[in-house]
């Protein structure tokens, strides 16, 4: 039985699972993007204080 393009379906398996990984790679990928954008954004919401951060770049270089 030969289905696509003349293969035989035991070697069909390997381009759809390649497939397949690349789409879940591409959606872990996307799903991480977000999370450090949301991390970003917080960070920049945030207004810095002594704690936190530093608020004036020139007295922290001398």
């Amino acid at each position: 039985m030969v289905v696509g393009a003349g293969w035989p379906p035991v070697l069909l398996v390997v381009p759809i699972a390649v497939l397949l990984l690349l789409v879940a790679s591409v959606t872990k990928l996307r799903t991480a993007s977000r999370k450090i954008d949301a991390i970003f954004a917080e960070e920049l919401t945030t207004p810095a204080t002594p704690e936190t951060g530093i608020e004036n770049v020139e007295t922290a270089a001398a």
